[in-house]
């Protein structure tokens, strides 16, 4: 009869004990899923670029980061033929902008020329890469 007498209560206990977890589970899941905005936006992964600009990943050291530019693609002139048809090339143009450190945008002149020089070289490579996949049908 004891037992009897018990069980009601066990399961009771047993019942607080498991709804007492699944807060602490609930209350866990929110800051781990607060932890992972955190993360993504220190990241940048939810960055957005200034209209007409470009955020890619270059590299910076031993790590990479988040380089935001702008990139007009030049084009070469035509010189031969009627003169209606004719019309002087521009050279393509590329400006870094802002780079993407720890969490926090720094303006582009706060970096070593030779640094920008090389992200400006490697945005340059990768337009021309670029345009020698469209002329072929490939894309990334």
């Amino acid at each position: 009869m004891a037992r009897q007498t018990r069980r009601p209560e066990w399961l009771l206990q047993q019942a607080s004990k498991a709804s007492s977890d699944f807060g602490h589970i609930t209350a866990l899941a929110a800051t781990v899923r607060d932890l992972c905005a955190q993360l993504a936006e220190l990241h940048g992964d939810d960055a957005t670029p200034q209209r007409g600009c470009l955020i890619e990943e270059l590299p910076l050291g031993d790590s990479a980061a988040k380089v935001e530019f702008e990139y007009r693609a030049g084009y070469p002139s035509k010189i031969s033929g009627p003169p209606e048809n004719c019309y002087e090339g521009q050279d393509e143009e590329i400006s870094v902008i802002q780079v993407l450190v720890n969490g926090t945008w720094i303006d582009a002149d706060q970096f070593a020329q030779p640094v920008l020089d090389c992200w400006v070289q490697q945005i340059s490579d990768q337009a021309a890469q670029n345009a020698e996949d469209r002329k072929h049908g490939e894309f990334e």
